[in-house]
């Protein structure tokens, strides 16, 4: 079966699987090769395996609020292999190789077995790194791990020394390929949508995240960190959907467990952009949109780009982005380990229930015997000619299911 075909199994078999690569004593660098930790000497040691959540809207009604949490797992300490290095018992404390568990790297990764018990789709679904281990007389060790995001958190921009004027991608690459960054996250050359000259570096402020957010906002772009995978681009749906959903009242099981939460998508709506301090302006010339929502212009500063055009060019695209609204669908479905992502297009077929539940059939009724005509009900209604951006989604590892969040691609 393929991996898409044992996520729709109705018999689910789920592989999970935690390792870490401590830091060597000798010189700080990492060992060579991953430590399985979710079982150690035939014993099962994961308690809790957490929620890992990527968002490129993270903020209801806020643009360009951009998130890759952490995790928090739980793992059976009764025999003490997570205390400190200071404990003889513990993983981090043979031979004394090793450093503290702080900045330990850890990754989980989930598939799925076959029928044939052939592990298929296997791949990491998190990697970060250990913040804190907490330990309690529970015999427990919860281990709170922050994503690499956390890594580009860690500096500040003025570290770069950066001089002069450099365009957005220039500035995304110095941050991005640097050993310190690479050591966790493998370097992919910035593509923004608006790669627009920033005309004094050195005025850059912040750290490395917070510059990455801001330049990601001024080019109409989005950052995204996957695991290890690292792309700054485009806010675009993918050309192609990557999964059709079926949903209630269509043919075939459904995907959707559970519809969350649907609305119509206006709290993001920008008809009237204002470049600060200007008379640079970019306006929706549609009548009714400037009827419902001219009165909340998005007010930019782009102080540091450096011509009028492209200052134009940035406003009448975020303007192309923003000014109708998306309905916005939040949904739970089944675990699809790393298939799914931020910026993947999908579609989803959500027709409703058919009532009375035992409408007739054509050719299976005759006049008179109280048959009834059936209608389609229900609050949500999808066509599947539809296509739906994904702006979220949560991996629950331990329920294996997804929440997604995707907002509709305007026609």
């Amino acid at each position: 079966m393929t991996t898409q075909e044992l996520i729709r199994a109705n018999n689910q078999r789920p592989v999970r699987r935690c390792y870490i690569k401590r830091k060597l004593a000798t010189d700080g660098s990492y060992e060579t090769e991953w430590l399985q930790i979710n079982t150690i000497d035939g014993k099962s040691k994961v308690l809790k395996w957490g929620t890992v959540t990527l968002e490129i809207d993270a903020q209801e009604g806020r643009i360009g609020g951009f998130n890759i949490s952490g995790v928090t797992m739980s793992f059976d300490n009764s025999e003490g292999l997570f205390n400190s290095e200071l404990d003889p018992r513990s993983i981090w404390a043979k031979d004394s190789l090793y450093l503290n568990r702080k900045y330990t790297k850890l990754k989980i990764v989930c598939g799925y077995l076959d029928e044939d018990n052939v592990e298929t789709g296997v791949t990491t679904v998190f990697e970060g790194v250990i913040d804190s281990v907490k330990t309690g007389d529970d015999q427990k060790a919860s281990v709170k791990c922050l994503s690499y995001q956390s890594i580009l958190k860690g500096y500040d921009i003025s570290d770069l020394a950066l001089t002069g004027t450099k365009t957005i991608n220039q500035i995304v690459d110095l941050i991005t390929n640097q050993t310190k960054i690479t050591t966790f996250i493998p370097f992919v050359a910035a593509a923004a949508d608006q790669n627009a000259d920033i005309t004094d570096s050195s005025l850059l402020e912040g750290t490395y995240w917070d510059v990455l957010t801001a330049l990601a906002y001024k080019s109409a772009s989005v950052p995204l960190l996957d695991g290890t995978i690292w792309t700054f681009t485009t806010r675009e749906a993918s050309a192609s959907s990557v999964f059709d959903f079926i949903g209630k009242g269509t043919r075939g099981s459904s995907d959707i467990i559970k519809i969350n939460q649907y609305d119509d998508g206006d709290s993001k709506v920008k008809v009237n952009w204002i470049v600060d301090g200007t008379n640079i302006q970019a306006q929706t010339t549609d009548p009714l949109l400037q009827k419902k929502y001219l009165d909340e212009p998005e007010i930019i500063n782009l102080d540091d780009v450096d011509t009028t055009p492209q200052k134009q060019a940035i406003v009448d695209e975020l303007l192309s982005q923003w000014e109708n609204p998306k309905p916005i669908l939040d949904f739970t479905t089944r675990f699809f380990i790393n298939i799914l992502k931020p910026t993947d297009k999908i579609t989803i077929s959500l027709s409703g229930q058919t009532v009375p539940v035992d409408t007739f059939l054509w050719g299976s009724f005759s006049w008179g015997d109280g048959s009834k005509w059936g209608k389609k009900i229900g609050s949500i209604i999808i066509s599947a000619t539809d296509g739906f951006m994904i702006t979220r989604v949560s991996k629950d590892i331990d329920s294996y299911t997804f929440k997604i969040r995707c907002e509709k691609i305007p026609a």
